[in-house]
């Protein structure tokens, strides 16, 4: 079974850990400004999401991104 790792924000406590686990999954995804998280770890994500709200997408340099808007109905 393959596993997948999800960045997103809010408080990483211990940041050694969830670097080593992230690394050996087979995708990544960020969340938003998880992104962040995947930059400072020296994570390629597999694929970024989000509405961007917490985070600018002018400073996310990859190229499967998808947007979603602020003001939704669901998320």
């Amino acid at each position: 079974m393959k596993k997948c790792t999800i960045l997103c924000g809010g408080v990483i406590e211990d940041i050694k850990t969830t670097a080593a686990r992230a690394d050996k999954m087979a995708y990544t995804i960020c969340a938003d400004s998880g992104y962040a998280y995947a930059k400072k770890l020296g994570l390629k994500p597999d694929a970024v999401l989000g509405d961007f709200d917490s985070y600018a997408l002018e400073n996310v340099q990859e190229e499967n991104v998808r947007v979603f808007p602020v003001r939704k109905d669901y998320t």
